[in-house]
């Protein structure tokens, strides 16, 4: 059966011996039109035909109202007679197999519509895409669709909608068609990544579903060609203390105390490039990262992007949105050829931790630590950019880097004011907008200018607020959200203040030592 059911043998080829258009040249005049005659064009299936079901050689048949009455017919070159009684239907009666042209007498409305009768013309920003694959799948176009262009041509020429110069020859551009609201793309789980918790609640109207969902790290990245080796000091039963994935990351189970940490940062094998031991040019990057959103998924595993302080003081090790975190980057130098996937590190550490466990002046001065601020050609921005929020913040981070407080000048105990992390809080609740803080204080809560990123303070004081609501007699009892349970600290909170341990990290001609600091 025909494709097209007005066309009982299909739809006529225009180079066919039944469309002689050397005979029909000029065989109709345009006659004066009437208001009634502007039409749109017939609907086709667009999607149908991108999707290559279809093949664009399809004519539009007739608007119903088509004013024929007003066609002027001219004689045949022969001056052969003319059939007035077949000449305006279609098909001729006296052949269906046989079709003759006919030319418009209206003209289509061919001003920018609000929205485009086929929908998926509506989902074009601009029409010079849909029109290059018109012009490609389509080829040759079906007669009625050249007469109405030839005609929509004529009629932009007589009326000049654009205002356009005559004086000059200019290539004009159709205004861009105000693209349709894009469909709401809800949360779904992803089968691979079963810790990944979507909200599966929300409707997806502000579009972050649709672009966790549309990124695929797999495709855009290379994948780690080795594990890395374990390397360290021995136990006794000659286990290495660092030990990998597949995926570069330190095993889960590998949590950092303060002699740990000293011995990593210190006797790591990147530090020695062609025989010679260089920790400030050293392979094992330190990036000074904000906490990126929306990400759990680009992580190999659920414990990924944990803090590695085995005493960190937030329940589960989980650092949060708002904190800051310093990323071990052992990859991205040793495999420069690669294009590894920044968000797959050695491992995570609060910023705060970082700064209690070892001395952290002589580190920014001793390693290769540098503020995140990198850009990523195959994403559209580096979520987790220390400047990500304020451009400020990396002049902060190198500050204290090449600037760092010398050992005297340093109050003993250490205080948090004097940290990095207090630095880039402080910084941050200047630099955000007045409507968050009158948002934030209008919430009330353990809010960040409260606790100002002192993990600690943060944990003791989120429960003393949860005592304090479970005390007051005049709210019900309600249940706690297994998500809620996870987040309190069933631990017993320090008392002590933001102070270096005993023994801190120094460096001496070669390799870092411990050493014991001085308390007054």
């Amino acid at each position: 059966m025909s494709d097209y059911p007005h066309h009982p043998n299909g739809f006529p080829d225009m180079q066919h011996e039944v469309y002689p258009s050397e005979q029909y040249e000029g065989f109709w005049e345009q006659a004066p039109l009437q208001p009634s005659d502007y039409q749109n064009l017939q609907e086709t299936d667009f999607n149908a035909l991108l999707a290559g079901n279809i093949n664009l050689q399809a004519e539009y048949s007739y608007p119903a109202n088509a004013n024929f009455a007003t066609v002027t017919p001219k004689p045949l070159p022969d001056n052969s007679p003319i059939d007035d009684s077949s000449m305006y239907e279609y098909p001729p009666p006296d052949s269906p197999a046989t079709w003759a042209p006919q030319t418009f007498d209206f003209l289509p409305n061919f001003q920018e519509p609000a929205a485009y009768r086929h929908p998926i013309l509506a989902q074009f920003p601009s029409p010079t895409l849909p029109l290059r694959v018109i012009d490609q799948v389509g080829y040759p176009l079906g007669p009625h669709v050249t007469e109405a262009l030839r005609l929509a041509l004529n009629q932009r020429t007589q009326i000049n909608p654009y205002g356009i110069s005559k004086r000059k020859s200019v290539t004009s551009v159709a205004p861009a068609v105000k693209a349709s609201p894009r469909s709401p793309v809800r949360p779904v789980k992803n089968p691979l990544k079963p810790w990944v918790k979507p909200n599966l609640k929300t409707a997806g109207k502000n579009g972050r579903p649709a672009n966790i969902q549309s990124f695929d790290a797999t495709k855009v990245y290379d994948k780690l060609p080795h594990r890395p080796l374990s390397w360290g000091d021995q136990n006794h039963l000659g286990v290495h203390p660092f030990r990998y994935t597949a995926d570069g990351e330190l095993l889960p189970d590998i949590k950092f105390t303060q002699e740990l940490l000293v011995q990593y940062l210190g006797k790591h094998p990147g530090h020695v490039a062609h025989g010679e031991y260089n920790s400030k040019l050293s392979g094992l990057i330190i990036w000074v990262q904000s906490v990126p959103a929306d990400s759990a998924a680009r992580y190999a595993t659920e414990h990924s992007d944990k803090c590695r302080n085995v005493d960190c003081p937030v329940p589960n090790g989980t650092i949060h949105k708002g904190h800051y975190r310093v990323a071990f980057d052992e990859q991205s130098s040793s495999n420069s050829h690669l294009n590894l996937d920044p968000y797959n590190n050695a491992g995570y550490m609060h910023l705060y931790c970082v700064e209690k466990m070892i001395d952290f002046p002589q580190f920014c001065k001793d390693f290769n630590i540098q503020p995140d601020t990198r850009v990523f050609p195959n994403e559209k921005k580096n979520r987790m950019a220390v400047t990500r929020d304020n451009p400020e913040m990396r002049n902060i981070v190198q500050d204290y880097i090449d600037n760092q407080p010398k050992w005297d000048t340093l109050s003993n105990p250490y205080g948090y004011e004097e940290t990095l992390s207090y630095r880039l809080t402080k910084e941050h609740i200047r630099a955000e907008p007045a409507a968050r803080r009158a948002i934030r204080s209008k919430r009330g809560g353990n809010t960040i200018d409260k606790h100002l990123n002192n993990l600690e303070v943060r944990t003791k004081q989120g429960r003393a607020q949860r005592n304090s609501n479970e005390l007051d007699d005049s709210r019900p009892a309600r249940k706690t959200s297994a998500k809620r349970r996870r987040s309190q600290d069933d631990s017993e909170d320090s008392d002590s203040e933001f102070e270096l341990d005993g023994n801190v990290l120094a460096m001496n001609s070669s390799a870092p030592v411990l050493r014991k600091r001085q308390r007054r």
